[in-house]
């Protein structure tokens, strides 16, 4: 093979030949992606996922039969001893009690109703001076004072009034203070402050000597109708309280009941007024008066828990043959028949005998084995008219996961039943 030979141009001859460079190599070919790659391998990859879910949700679907059993009422009365002394036995229908103990008090203003006509003397006191002489000068009982305004008042016992004196080079009116006591009832006698005359000296020389002088108003006339307290005040005052206190006493003890989960009936609570009514005196004249009274409070409660276990222990002696009860939906109705409940005395007794009135839906039993049996992958209303069918059923229904599913799983522990009685 002969030899391949290259020319070497020296840079002058390259001027020369007028050659201005050497060639350019050609440029690469890019390479480019093809477009749209990205969103084929997503939108694979979500059919992939999708057909994956509902594959898997096909697989694991289960079916949920809700059932209403065709129930019947029982309805029966049974007798039950609650006894505070005596431990709970089903077998003797005793449950034991407790009693629950309250004391409330109440004190109350009411109005009196009586209507009577009252007339009081206003009083006072006044200062009598003696200016005349240095002997003292009595006065007799009922000497009367006249004011400035003409009001007599009159001295309820006989008065001496001192003579004057001496004091200092000066001379002093003999003085004394003393009660004195309006001639007539009214408010027209309660006066401010005055000075009085006495008018049995009224043309004597004493008449000016002798006179007196008030330093604060007189008070207590009055003359008209007023209020009194009656026997029948009292008596509605006492009702009022009792009520009131019952009503009181039975909440709380009701609210004991409820928070110790046990029940209190009227018949099984005792409440006991305690007789310390206190009141203004009958005929006291007064607008209102206070009236006090406390009431003590006991009652014999129970668990009803204790009472549904009875029943059950009776239910259960019955023979029923191939049926259940319900006793979530036991409804019971009590009577107390009778009562020997003494809270309040000595070695107090307490026991009551119950009327027990209740009433439980029975219904037949069901095997869901069986019915499993029946439905197992077969289409849903297919299914759904075999449990209507059932005598035992008197409602069914069908919830079916995932929703596209037309039929009963074959695997049985991919049914659930739930029962529903209410």
């Amino acid at each position: 093979m002969g030899e391949k030979f290259y020319d070497i141009i020296p840079p002058e001859e390259i001027k020369e030949r007028g050659i201005d460079s050497f060639p350019q190599e050609e440029e690469p070919i890019k390479k480019y992606e093809k477009k749209g790659g990205k969103k084929k391998f997503f939108v694979l990859f979500i059919i992939i996922a999708a057909l994956g879910i509902f594959s898997y949700l096909t697989f694991t679907r289960k079916a949920e039969i809700e059932i209403t059993p065709n129930f019947e009422y029982f309805g029966h009365e049974i007798e039950v001893v609650v006894d505070k002394d005596k431990a709970t036995d089903l077998s003797e229908k005793v449950v034991l009690g407790r009693v629950l103990l309250e004391e409330n008090s109440l004190t109350k203003s009411f109005p009196s109703s009586g209507k009577v006509l009252k007339e009081s003397k206003a009083k006072g006191v006044i200062r009598v001076f003696n200016e005349y002489s240095s002997q003292s000068q009595a006065f007799r009982e009922e000497t009367r004072f006249m004011s400035a305004s003409g009001k007599v008042f009159r001295t309820p016992v006989r008065v001496v009034i001192p003579g004057k004196r001496i004091e200092n080079g000066e001379e002093v009116p003999g003085q004394v203070d003393i009660e004195v006591i309006a001639s007539e009832s009214g408010e027209e006698y309660n006066i401010e402050p005055t000075t009085f005359s006495i008018p049995g000296l009224a043309g004597t020389a004493l008449y000016t000597k002798f006179y007196a002088k008030s330093f604060e108003p007189m008070k207590g006339g009055f003359k008209g109708e007023t209020a009194e307290a009656t026997e029948a005040d009292l008596a509605e005052a006492e009702e009022q309280l009792e009520k009131v206190l019952r009503d009181e006493a039975k909440q709380v003890l009701n609210k004991k009941a409820e928070g110790e989960k046990m029940v209190l009936l009227e018949g099984a609570l005792i409440q006991e007024p305690k007789k310390d009514f206190s009141l203004v005196n009958l005929g006291q004249k007064t607008e209102s008066f206070e009236c006090s009274a406390s009431m003590r409070s006991a009652a014999l409660v129970f668990k009803e828990e204790d009472i549904k276990e009875i029943i059950k222990d009776f239910i259960s002696s019955k023979d029923w043959e191939d049926r259940d009860a319900y006793y979530d939906g036991i409804k019971i109705n009590y009577k107390v028949k009778e009562a020997d409940f003494s809270p309040f005395e000595i070695n107090s007794s307490g026991r009551i005998v119950l009327g027990v009135d209740f009433s439980i839906k029975t219904y037949p039993s069901i095997s869901e084995l069986d019915l499993k049996k029946e439905i197992k992958g077969k289409k849903i209303e297919e299914a759904q008219f075999i449990l209507e069918q059932n005598e035992r059923v008197l409602n069914a229904g069908i919830k079916i996961w995932p929703f596209w599913i037309s039929k009963i799983p074959e695997n049985s522990d991919r049914i659930r039943f739930k029962l529903t009685i209410d």
